[in-house]
């Protein structure tokens, strides 16, 4: 895994390199329209096979985002509303 780029409070983009393919994955945080938070998890994968390996990838990549995202959902809950000393602002 190769760390593209990290930016506090909008995300970060990666990429891993496997048998003549790269996937590249992005988490960006973004505001909620009407507020909150939105995160955009993102998977894109480039090489001589990309169509055909997305295709048989794509249902147990988004089962395993929906899980994902159901985790984060139960941390948040659990914690709660914090404030963030570092900003001064709700996180």
């Amino acid at each position: 895994m190769h760390v593209d780029w990290v930016r506090e409070g909008a995300g970060m983009g990666w990429h891993s390199r496997a048998l003549g393919h790269v996937l590249r994955y992005e988490d960006r945080v973004v505001a909620a329209v009407g507020g909150g938070t939105d995160v955009h998890f993102v998977a894109r994968l480039e090489g001589p096979a990309a169509g055909l390996l997305t295709a048989l990838a794509r249902p147990f990549s988004t089962l395993g985002m929906r899980r994902r995202i159901e985790r984060l959902g139960r941390v948040a809950a659990a914690v709660g509303p914090r404030r963030d000393t570092r900003r001064g602002v709700a996180a």
